[in-house]
């Protein structure tokens, strides 16, 4: 699946990682980063505005909207306009594949 980001998008789902990986650690302290994520994180770090992902790849970013999201307003989820948004491409870029 083909999909087009904006350099906001990128940014946000940069920033939903960021979030997300805080919570992520492993024995003897530091992050831990799975080497699915890694290749994502490359993909989007790349410069490039057209990515292919398959469906785990956007199910991950998906993942890490919502631990951003639950941690930064408790257990209430609230998207900005252009979160809304990129979520919204993301899930039927997710659906594209069923």
């Amino acid at each position: 699946m083909v999909l087009q980001l904006s350099k906001g998008e990128i940014e946000t789902i940069l920033d939903w990682y960021e979030y997300s990986s805080k919570e992520m650690f492993r024995f003897g302290g530091g992050e831990m980063v799975f080497a699915s994520d890694q290749s994502i994180l490359a993909s989007l770090e790349s410069g490039k505005s057209n990515f292919t992902f398959c469906q785990h790849d956007l199910e991950r970013i998906i993942e890490w909207m919502d631990t951003a999201i639950n941690k930064r307003y408790g257990s209430e989820k609230y998207l900005f306009g252009f979160e809304q948004i990129l979520y919204f491409k993301l899930k039927k870029s997710v659906r594209s594949f069923r």
